[in-house]
């Protein structure tokens, strides 16, 4: 199983937020679990290509809510209410096949309604009532985890293997060479590795690839943007900068601009 060499991110939560907390889990199919009150600067927020599958509860009273959303392919908007608290859970990708009725593959750019998962078992609302993080990390692992069926099939198995490769290259890795260091055709790979992720290998090295040099950011790990570059293994700045464009619908240096201004360190609590 991964042991997840880069834990997937969103750090526009954290930036559009007063405080962002998170608490990293045990559980082989969860990431982390993370809370945070949308919009806290006003306006539209940002999602980011990551490779796995978010649970999302708007912890309210009166309107509780729960969704559940797949990566996205590019960067996206995605608006929060004004003052709304949000509980989720980041799934890592390779571990399930459907999440409720709907498989990976069609998770990838989209976002469902939970009701029909959730009905009768109220955990939108038993989330909005236990307003501790701590509570409501205890309340979704009893009251959702029994929902969650990991599978140990040959394809889950290949899929696990391709996925830790990536992560142990930061993303650099090509198709072939993960090919050739597992013995099998490149088309297998392909073939178990959509059929438990809903994508294909060089868009998901390609996700893991824009999701190192986003933690180097955020971290204040590189000199100069020149240095991200090169360690990500990008042929140049042009390439650089549009692969870093088309995910984050910014530029490099207007990203490590916000970081710096929205003091997103100070922001984040790890539990």
């Amino acid at each position: 199983m991964p042991h997840r060499i880069i834990y997937p991110i969103q750090p526009f939560f954290a930036i559009q937020s007063s405080r962002y907390l998170k608490k990293l889990s045990a559980h082989p199919a969860i990431a982390h679990f993370y809370k945070f009150r949308g919009n806290y600067n006003g306006g539209a927020g940002r999602v980011v290509p990551d490779g796995t599958v978010d649970i999302i509860f708007q912890c309210s009273r009166e309107h509780p809510k729960a969704w559940v959303c797949g990566t996205v392919e590019k960067g996206e908007e995605s608006w929060f209410e004004q003052d709304a608290t949000y509980f989720g859970a980041r799934l890592m990708p390779g571990f399930l096949d459907h999440i409720g009725d709907a498989h990976v593959h069609e998770l990838v750019d989209q976002a469902y309604d939970m009701e029909d998962l959730l009905q009768g078992k109220h955990i939108p609302e038993q989330l909005a009532e236990a307003t501790d993080f701590e509570d409501q990390v205890r309340l979704f692992e009893k009251l959702f985890l029994p929902e969650i069926h990991l599978q140990d099939s040959t394809p889950h198995t290949i899929s696990a293997e391709i996925i830790q490769r990536i992560y142990d290259s930061k993303g650099t890795i090509k198709v072939n060479e993960i090919a050739e260091q597992m013995h099998y055709s490149r088309r297998h790979l392909s073939r178990c590795f959509e059929q438990t992720t809903g994508l294909d290998i060089k868009t998901f090295a390609g996700f893991i690839r824009f999701q190192s040099v986003l933690k180097g950011i955020n971290s204040g790990k590189y000199e100069n943007l020149a240095d991200a570059a090169a360690e990500a293994s990008y042929y140049d700045q042009a390439h650089f900068q549009k692969s870093f464009k088309r995910f984050s619908s910014m530029t490099p240096r207007s990203y490590e601009k916000l970081i710096r201004q929205s003091d997103y360190q100070k922001k984040l609590t790890v539990c």
